[in-house]
């Protein structure tokens, strides 16, 4: 399915099963014509560079039939979840007083010398994940490799604290997008 012209259009045309038979969709987003779908899965690689990484948003729309669809007026409805997890940090001082805090680098890393990898470089993500109707969990989203990490220089500059109800500079655009991943022991953050 393609965006163009102000509408939505596919190719080849498909048309609704009449008599038995479903429909499943399947929809990600952002858009990258990079992005080849293998059934209902995809690879998705994280950019090392945290200025151009973008949230990963997914969704699936199973069982359509064209009964189901008339209740909606013939449209697919989707309910896009978060694929990632996002981080954001806040850097204040708790100095009385008037005090400089001069911020250089924030890296996060699995060890504190940088030297173990933290965070998983790519994994497949299955658009076809059905989300526990009570908890809203989903299972299965991620298949990653656990032996290709990377770590991140989040912020390398010069940055200055002064108060503390003062963050980090530019608070609405440093995040850093991650696969979801859980640390423990020796792995925590």
């Amino acid at each position: 399915v393609t965006y163009k012209y102000s509408k939505w259009t596919y190719s080849p045309i498909k048309y609704w099963p009449t008599t038995n038979g479903h429909i499943d969709f399947y929809a990600y987003a952002p858009y990258d014509k990079n992005t080849t779908l293998n059934n209902t899965s995809f690879e998705f690689n994280v950019d090392p560079d945290v200025a151009k990484q973008k949230d990963l948003l997914w969704a699936n729309a199973k069982n359509q039939t064209t009964t189901t669809i008339a209740k909606t007026g013939n449209k697919v409805k989707f309910h896009f979840a978060h694929a990632l997890s996002r981080l954001g940090y806040t850097v204040k001082t708790n100095v009385e007083g008037t005090a400089t805090i001069t911020l250089k680098k924030i890296t996060l890393a699995g060890s504190p010398d940088g030297t173990t990898n933290a965070f998983y470089k790519k994994g497949t993500i299955d658009l076809s994940t059905v989300k526990d109707p009570t908890s809203g969990a989903t299972t299965g989203l991620w298949n990653t490799s656990s032996s290709d990490k990377q770590n991140f220089d989040w912020f390398t500059g010069s940055g200055e604290v002064t108060s503390a109800s003062k963050s980090n500079t530019d608070f609405n655009t440093d995040y850093l997008f991650v696969i979801p991943q859980e640390f423990s022991g020796a792995n925590e953050l």
